[in-house]
């Protein structure tokens, strides 16, 4: 799922964040579910999924949303970023 997104590597992941990355999955394909973000943010921390606390996948939940209404907020038609 992650490369059909274009994101080819570990190193693409880091510097992208698994939030970026979960929206931008998300906008590509449309079948990310919040396993895959909990996942890749685990993952990231080298953390195990199952040791996410409620309390993390909530701001993660946030962040996700937050992104989302960031780029919201700076879509340019013109420069065509993402909605």
């Amino acid at each position: 799922m992650l490369s059909l997104a274009g994101i080819e590597d570990v190193e693409m992941l880091r510097a992208m964040g698994a939030v970026a990355a979960f929206v931008h999955v998300q906008q590509c394909s449309g079948k990310a579910t919040l396993n895959l973000l909990y996942a890749m943010a685990a993952g990231l921390d080298n953390k195990n999924i199952l040791s996410l606390s409620a309390a993390e996948k909530g701001v993660l939940n946030r962040d996700v949303e937050d992104f989302r209404d960031l780029l919201r907020a700076h879509q340019n038609p013109e420069c065509g970023l993402p909605s």
